[in-house]
């Protein structure tokens, strides 16, 4: 996807000026590397989402995370701008990532044997972009390389 004709937010912790470049953490959520279960399972997530990212695709763990809605975007902090995405954009549904965060949860937490293929098939539908199935309603989440704070 390129320029966008949407609105676009960015929600942080963090307070920024107008017209800043967001650009990707090097250690964000997706880089977890602590010690406890939680870290782990985050570190099992993005590890298949990543081993199973095609080329062309942003790879989530040098992405800036933008939504088109703004009450979404309060999810991840009080902080809430409008932003415009630099260059290409990315739109994947958050609910093979959930999926994923589960499945995961299942071998860390549960102490159950991790079925990759599993894993691998819920990967797959996050970076084809597929739709939740009926009934089910979920937010997406678009990634690129910067942002630009523009209100």
């Amino acid at each position: 996807m390129e320029s966008p004709k949407r609105i676009f937010y960015h929600g942080s912790k963090h307070e920024f000026p107008k017209g800043y470049l967001l650009t990707p953490q090097a250690d964000g959520y997706v880089h977890a590397v602590a010690g406890d279960e939680f870290d782990a399972q985050i570190r099992i997530t993005e590890s298949i989402l990543e081993e199973q990212r095609p080329e062309h695709m942003i790879s989530r763990l040098g992405a800036v995370f933008i939504t088109d809605n703004k009450s979404y975007a309060l999810n991840y902090g009080k902080f809430v701008y409008r932003v415009m995405p630099v260059g290409k954009y990315e739109r994947s549904c958050l609910w093979w990532y959930i999926q994923i965060e589960n499945w995961s949860a299942h071998h860390v937490l549960g102490g159950e044997p991790l079925d990759k293929q599993e894993g691998i098939e819920y990967a797959k539908r996050y970076w084809a972009d597929d739709p939740a199935p009926a009934g089910e309603i979920w937010q997406y989440e678009f990634r690129c390389h910067a942002a630009r704070i523009v209100r």
